[in-house]
């Protein structure tokens, strides 16, 4: 019965989020407005949700692991709180490098270099693929 009353839950919150996303500004071409990544985001909560009360368990049900989530929910945690201080390649290699935290195996010098790669990619999408002014370093 808990199964099914979480799955409700957040079905129910995710269309909450999907209804106030649509009262957002959506944008045009480059200038993306705010609308479409909450929107995504919490249609994709509704799909989750919906699929996991359709699909029946199976066997048992192992407890959580809770490394791995604090690892990225603490890696989004430090994006939001350095990105504007530091700028958005710093803080995505700190968001990214504590995410990383929760993995189990470590790898740092190739992890490293993919993170400040990847953080490097992002700030050209942001930058020049959507036009909007954000800073690489220093906010």
């Amino acid at each position: 019965m808990a199964r099914y009353a979480t799955w409700i839950t957040l079905a129910l919150l995710g269309a909450a989020a999907f209804i106030m996303a649509l009262r957002f500004g959506w944008g045009r071409g480059p200038q993306i407005g705010s609308a479409p990544l909450p929107a995504a985001l919490s249609a994709g909560v509704v799909i989750v949700s919906v699929l996991g009360l359709l699909v029946p368990e199976r066997g048992e049900v192992l407890p959580p692991d809770w490394r791995p989530f604090g690892a990225v929910v603490g890696g989004v945690v430090i994006f939001i709180l350095s990105v504007e201080a530091l700028g958005l390649v710093p803080a995505t290699v700190l968001c990214m490098a504590v995410a990383y935290l929760g993995q189990s195996e470590r790898r740092y010098a190739g992890f490293l270099t993919y993170a400040v790669c990847f953080a490097a990619g992002v700030w050209v999408v942001f930058t020049q693929g959507l036009g909007l002014p954000v800073p690489a370093f220093g906010g």
